[in-house]
Formats: structure tokens, C-alpha cells, sequence
């Protein structure tokens, strides 16, 4: 049985990025049990139509705004 963590599914995070006309979703906070591998099969699932999803991954940097 799958551990519950009281956040958000991958599938409802998408949807509310794409409710709210994001252009891009990076996942993190990830179920500490869960490899890379699959992070990486999840993520493949995932029909995020025009948002572009990836995972945090740590120490890498993103440029917020424009």
C-alpha cells in the first residue's frame, strides 16, 4: 500500500499548473522511498499538455521570471 504524505498527486499538480497557464511545473518534495528511476516513470506518464514538467533535482539552479 502506497504511503500517504498529504500533498499532491503528479496528476494534480499538472492540473492545477495547467488551470493556472503555467508554462513550466518542477516536481520536488518526492515520496523518500521512491528511486530515481522511478521518479523518472512517473514523470514519463504524465500528459501535461503544453506545461513542461521535470523533476528538482538537487543543486541544480532555475532562473525565476522572464
Amino acid at each position: 500500500m502506497a504511503e500517504l504524505y498529504g500533498h499532491a498527486t503528479i496528476t494534480e499538480a499538472v492540473a492545477l499548473a495547467q488551470e493556472a497557464g503555467a508554462r513550466e511545473l518542477v516536481l520536488f518534495h518526492h515520496a523518500p522511498g521512491r528511486t530515481d528511476d522511478e521518479l523518472v516513470a512517473l514523470l514519463a506518464e504524465v500528459d501535461a499538455g503544453d506545461v513542461a514538467v521535470s523533476l528538482a533535482i538537487e543543486g541544480a539552479e532555475r532562473c525565476v521570471g522572464s
